[in-house]
């Protein structure tokens, strides 16, 4: 199975935010993370970089409100 890391990029920082990762999806500006246990993590003000299933990574940004 093909499962991700997810770090968020702020800054030019990477931070891990969750693991074992195999859905995401972007709703209202968040971005929902599912693990492969069916938890499901919430990422505000986010959205998906980049989704690597090679390197089995994801990355988030953060949206900048105004």
């Amino acid at each position: 199975m093909c499962d991700f890391t997810v770090y968020l990029e702020e800054n030019g920082e990477r931070t891990v935010v969750a693991t074992d990762i195999i859905k995401a999806r972007k709703k209202d500006g968040n971005v929902f993370l599912m693990d492969i246990m069916g938890d499901t993590t919430r990422i505000e003000a986010a959205t998906i970089e980049v989704a690597d299933a090679f390197a089995q990574e994801m990355v988030l940004k953060r949206v900048e409100c105004n």
